[in-house]
């Protein structure tokens, strides 16, 4: 895939599946603030970032969230929809997906 963020595949430029963490490392290294080989170490988690990587978290929330909400008719996106009106469950640690319940 080519685009604002230079040419990458989920995981261009040495950084891994494209996660939310990744787009951050990802935009980190487009913006110059870390070059790719350092900026995994300098922002291993977007938790508690600060500084202009903090800033760079915050940025990239931003346009993941507008992205999320910009349309009304992606029902693939709303839970209530697809599980019949919503659904909440404990999470794991280090689990990035989990099966749709019945």
């Amino acid at each position: 895939m080519s685009g604002a963020f230079g040419t990458w595949a989920f995981g261009g430029a040495g950084i891994g599946p494209g996660t939310f963490l990744n787009l951050c490392q990802l935009a980190a290294t487009e913006c110059g603030v870390a070059n790719s080989l350092a900026v995994q170490s300098a922002l291993p988690t977007v938790s508690g970032a600060t500084g202009s990587l903090g800033r760079i978290v915050n940025w990239v929330g931003d346009g993941w969230r507008d992205l999320q909400m910009d349309r009304d008719d992606w029902v693939w996106m709303r839970s209530s929809v697809l599980l019949g009106g919503g659904v909440t469950f404990p999470t794991v640690a280090a689990q990035a997906s989990y099966p749709l319940g019945t």
